[in-house]
């Protein structure tokens, strides 16, 4: 609106090029990022452009340049059910954040089945989008096989299961769960129980193997009925841990694929009257805002979900440039924090 509350007429590429003293053809390679264009006159054009305020039309700009501004995010699970997370919620704000930056839209698509994987793939394969990122893989996927198969730019967050020629951003969850047995197991608890995530899922079973890997060839009880099974939700954790106190009234720790779960297992212990960490340690997973708000505030294995999300974005916008086509995986640090649910003798 102009001083008189008038609405100012939106300016034109010709008022652009003036501005900036150049062609029209040339500020329209600057706005379908042209690289032929000498970085003088690439300059002077987008000064102009802010001067101006001039927007591009997004849809004229699809049809010259092959780009819709847009990025598709397809999450392996019910909404519902990921966003108990807190580290996959403060992830995909991340990932909107540092593509919002680029002015680059993030859709979200749900695909927790065969059947909206297929109506996913069909909708980036149509070209809505220029590039996907897949959130958490699991064993009965269609959707990754078809996107590679159409060379999309796509990178996996998690590492991918039986495949090995797309890029991915992980951590090493099988290392850090067997470190933070270890600290369990040198402190001297020798009854370990394991809460696992949904297993159809890489790193729930990679957490799994790690907790594994840790009591193999240790002096801890190596026991299958210590293992419980879970969905990474409340509900399913606190079954779990019931289950386990029944089975083994000697428990001495747990271990959870990740903190909501703990939180879960806290209460169970708490109720059953049991003290923490005095008579069971507990140990959750990624380092969530919800790990200091338990009584007693909550070990966890820390990873961030802003680097996260970062390794993602820079990895896919390489591929949509065309800088880096081979596939490869980014394995993020994870580190563990030390809090009153369970601290070595080392940490305290």
């Amino acid at each position: 609106m102009d001083q008189n509350g008038k609405r100012k007429a939106r300016a034109t590429l010709v008022e652009v090029a003036e501005l900036a003293l150049v062609s029209k053809s040339t500020v329209s390679r600057v706005i379908n990022e042209d690289a032929a264009v000498s970085e003088e006159a690439r300059q002077r054009v987008l000064d102009a452009i802010r001067a101006t305020g001039y927007r591009v039309n997004q849809s004229a700009r699809a049809l010259v340049s092959n780009k819709t501004g847009a990025i598709a995010v397809a999450i392996y699970e019910q909404l519902a059910t990921y966003f108990t997370s807190s580290f996959s919620g403060a992830m995909v704000t991340a990932l909107q954040d540092f593509f919002f930056e680029r002015d680059l839209q993030v859709l979200i698509l749900p695909a927790p089945n065969r059947e909206r994987q297929k109506r996913i793939e069909k909708y980036i394969y149509e070209g809505h989008v220029d590039g996907a990122i897949l959130l958490g893989p699991v064993r009965e996927d269609i959707l990754l096989s078809d996107l590679l198969s159409a060379q999309v730019p796509i990178v996996v967050g998690g590492r991918p299961i039986g495949s090995d020629s797309v890029s991915y951003v992980d951590i090493d969850n099988a290392k850090a769960s067997e470190l933070a047995v270890q600290e369990l197991i040198r402190s001297g608890r020798k009854t370990i129980g394991f809460i696992t995530g949904q297993l159809s899922n890489a790193s729930a079973t990679d957490r799994l193997r790690g907790y594994k890997l840790a009591i193999d060839g240790s002096d801890a009880r190596d026991d299958e009925t210590l293992i419980g099974i879970a969905d990474w939700g409340y509900e399913s954790a606190a079954i779990a841990t019931r289950k386990l106190l029944e089975l083994h009234p000697e428990l001495d720790a747990i271990f959870c694929s990740n903190d909501l779960m703990a939180t879960a297992a806290i209460a169970v212990i708490r109720d059953s009257g049991r003290k923490i960490p005095e008579d069971i340690a507990v140990i959750g997973f990624d380092d969530s805002p919800i790990a200091l708000r338990t009584t007693p505030q909550l070990t966890s294995v820390a990873q961030s979900p802003e680097d996260y999300a970062r390794a993602l974005g820079e990895n896919l916008l390489k591929q949509m440039s065309g800088e880096d086509l081979s596939p490869k995986p980014v394995i993020l640090p994870t580190q563990i924090v030390w809090r009153d649910s369970f601290k070595p003798e080392n940490h305290k």
